[in-house]
């Protein structure tokens, strides 16, 4: 049983590579004015390991910029062979100020566990 479910899964992480390879192309035109430093970026990671495979599709969105100023959300997803799912949502934002990085972000994060448990967190963090 345990090879049919990796046989299934490594479909599905197929079709989510050619899914987000396609979107990827798309993704690199700017919402944003000619002027715009940041576009948005779509992400996606897969580790095969010996006991679990992983993969991570995610994106990041710039709401609002200016010169010196940004801001931004963030949406990360994780699946695993072992039944394991996990959703990240954050917003952030950044600021140059003399030649300095300040910034601020928070995420939100749930995650359920191969054993079925379901854990809530929040972050907030500075930089």
């Amino acid at each position: 049983m345990h090879l049919n479910i990796v046989k299934s899964w490594n479909k599905s992480v197929v079709i989510l590579v050619l899914l987000f390879a396609s979107l990827s192309s798309k993704a690199t035109v700017s919402v944003f004015s000619d002027d715009a430093k940041y576009s948005p970026r779509i992400e996606l990671s897969a580790k095969a390991g010996k006991y679990r495979h992983i993969v991570r599709p995610g994106f990041v969105l710039p709401i609002y910029q200016k010169k010196d100023f940004l801001i931004h959300t963030t949406v990360i997803g994780m699946a695993d062979t072992k039944k394991a799912i996990e959703g990240n949502v954050g917003l952030g934002f950044r600021s140059l100020i003399d030649r300095n990085i300040v910034g601020g972000f928070a995420f939100y994060d749930i995650r359920k566990t191969s054993r079925n448990n379901l854990i809530h967190q929040l972050t907030l963090g500075a930089e």
